[in-house]
Parts: C-alpha cells; structure tokens; sequence
C-alpha cells in the first residue's frame, strides 16, 4: 500500500504553486481592468478586451484550484488533522478555499448583471454580523464579490503561513528527536 506524506512531493509543490500564483495574478488582474482600465470606444468607454481572456485564465485556473483542493482532501488534509498539526492555519486555508469556490459559483450563476436571485448569502450575513437596517440592504452581488475578492487576496498569505509554520514546527520536531536520541545514546 502507497503511504501518503504529510510533505507533500517536490512536484506537486510546483504544481500547486504555480496554479495558486495564476488563479492570483488573473484574479487581481482582472480586478484591475474590471475597476480600473476603460478603453474609448466607437459607443464610448467599454471594457478592455483583455478583461475577458484574463477572466477565462482565471476559470481554468479556479479549476485547477479546485482539482487540487480535492487532492489536499483526500491526502494532506487528513494526516494533517490526525497529527494535529497546524490545524487552525490549515482549517482556515479550507474555508477560504470553500468560500472561493462557493463565491465564484455564486458570480458565475448570478442572473445577467451578476446579482443573485438568493439571499442565502447575505442571510447568513445577517446572521454572523449584527447590520443595521440600512445594511441590510446590502445586494447579494457586492457581498459575494467582496468575500471572493479578500478571499482570494489573503489566500496565498495564509498559504505562506502555513508553509513557514510547518518548516518552523518540524525543524522544532526534528531537533527534539535528535536531542532525545544524543541523549538515550549517551545515557
């Protein structure tokens, strides 16, 4: 039987890495021209053509995003959580991952001008953050966008983190063992 590693391999480091730094690059990207960037048009200001290609390189990369989170699914995430290592960073890298992946199918399905036919989201708003009234009306779409958007903004930050803390903690680990080892050998 194969064992699965907490580490994961070399190329599947790159993989992972190179997917989140496109979905991240694209995402901001589009950001960027869908806020920022008009072209004149013959009508007028319009979007920059390039938003469009720069939102399909998105897609394909939040599918690849996806593809791996099942991976980590099915092997980090377990060993992760029987180790008890890193949990809170760890679990907080999944909901961010379930909120990116949840937002992003809630923009995609929204009717044509992005706004959702549900409340489900801003319910649950409505639940967790005391509003007033008159944010209360806050439209789906904007709350949607903006739980998308800082999700995907802080989600390579959290990846870092929990990088710098597992090498952190394992060096720590590792050092343990050796002192514990030097010492059983000398005693």
């Amino acid at each position: 039987m194969l064992r699965v590693q907490m580490k994961m391999s070399w190329p599947a480091r790159a993989i992972l890495a190179l997917i989140i730094l496109t979905s991240w690059c694209s995402g901001l990207a589009f950001y960027i021209f869908n806020n920022f960037l008009e072209i004149e048009g013959e009508f007028g200001p319009e979007k920059h053509p390039l938003q469009y290609t720069i939102l399909k390189i998105h897609g394909a990369a939040a599918f690849a995003m996806i593809l791996t989170f099942g991976y980590l699914l099915a092997s980090h995430i377990p060993i992760g959580l029987k180790a008890k290592r890193e949990r809170l960073v760890g679990l907080t890298l999944t909901f961010i991952q379930l909120a990116l992946i949840v937002s992003a199918y809630f923009l995609y399905y929204g009717d044509g001008d992005g706004e959702l036919r549900s409340n489900i989201l801003v319910e649950a708003l409505a639940k967790l953050l005391p509003l007033s009234d008159e944010h209360k009306e806050i439209r789906e779409e904007t709350f949607t966008f903006l739980l998308h958007f800082y999700a995907g903004l802080c989600y390579p930050l959290f990846i870092i983190l929990h990088i710098v803390l597992g090498k952190r903690n394992s060096n720590k680990r590792r050092a343990k063992r050796r002192e514990q080892a030097e010492a059983g050998s000398i005693g």
